[in-house]
């Protein structure tokens, strides 16, 4: 073993509080000779992956709220796309 370090991913909010998770990854050595990298680190399978600061369930989520947004006026309010079940924010 390298090292290790802190990875930080927003996740999908609970109710109105955000989520970060924070995980403490290994850095390793590279035992191939052939092998460009020294070191690598490894991947939670599901949830981290190259450079990535969201988890995928963020990802698919902020991606839903920009194809529904993709196309409306000027001003349509994203709270009207994805709004809490009982809940009116702007009045739509």
């Amino acid at each position: 073993m390298h090292s290790c370090y802190q990875r930080r991913l927003a996740d999908t909010p609970v109710g109105d509080q955000p989520v970060r998770i924070e995980l403490t990854v290994r850095r390793l050595y590279c035992d191939n000779a052939r092998c460009e990298r020294r070191t690598f680190v490894e991947k939670v399978a599901g949830l981290t992956f190259r450079y990535g600061r969201r988890t995928p369930a963020l990802r698919r989520t902020l991606e839903a709220v920009a194809v529904a947004l993709a196309g409306r006026a000027p001003g349509w309010s994203w709270c009207c796309t994805v709004r809490s079940a009982g809940r009116r924010c702007c009045g739509c």
